[in-house]
């Protein structure tokens, strides 16, 4: 996010903001979610053409092995390469792949910058965790990074939560990895579970401190 407009509710005015202007504002945008008013419009500057990535789907008998092993192997990810796990059942209605309809699945979510042949090799030991019922992950233009998820595209119900740091930290012990991977056996297919990676370093100081 390079800048945005936004109507604030305290000035009651439509505002600008960016690092070069109302500085302070952006930051807490880029953070805030909707606690300062209702963004209107976003500028992103991202110069990235094209990355390898989407999901593979592992249908739900597989949950077990495939998150103690998206867990092993997501730690050694370098900072080109970002992913996520969800545990999904996808209605059976058209659009949705016949083989993720009414079932659920495991969605190994990838996305990897850089030398994309060393971003394919670093995926095969989830392709190998188990059998996919789909691999969707391959070179794409950017303009498709919708994919990596496949969320929705048409406003729907949504409730999002997420932990503070220490909380976040207790919830990757061993311990909490093996009560999410026994949660897949009885898991309410009215929502999705995900999970992604936490505390990874940045390789340099950001440009602004947001």
């Amino acid at each position: 996010m390079s800048a945005g407009s936004m109507w604030s509710p305290a000035p009651g005015q439509l505002l600008r903001a960016s690092p070069e202007g109302n500085a302070e504002l952006f930051w807490g945008l880029r953070g805030g979610k909707a606690t300062l008013g209702i963004i209107t419009s976003i500028e992103i500057d991202l110069p990235i053409p094209e990355f390898y990535g989407g999901a593979l789907y592992f249908d739900g008998g597989d949950a077990a092995a495939v998150l103690h092993a998206w867990w092993q192997w997501s730690v050694g990810l370098p900072k080109s390469v970002n992913t996520s796990v969800a545990l999904q059942q996808l209605p059976p209605l058209s659009g949705v792949p016949e083989p993720l309809a009414g079932r659920l699945t495991v969605a190994v979510r990838y996305a990897a910058l850089g030398d994309f042949k060393a971003g394919e090799s670093l995926l095969t030991p989830m392709r190998s965790a188990a059998t996919p019922l789909i691999d969707a992950v391959g070179l794409l233009p950017y303009s498709a990074i919708g994919a990596v998820h496949s969320d929705p595209v048409d406003p729907m119900p949504n409730f999002a939560a997420s932990l503070d740091p220490g909380r976040a930290a207790r919830c990757y012990s061993d311990d909490a990895r093996h009560r999410l991977a026994a949660l897949a056996d009885r898991y309410d297919p009215a929502g999705v579970l995900c999970t992604g990676q936490v505390f990874r370093a940045t390789p340099k100081a950001p440009d602004n401190r947001s």
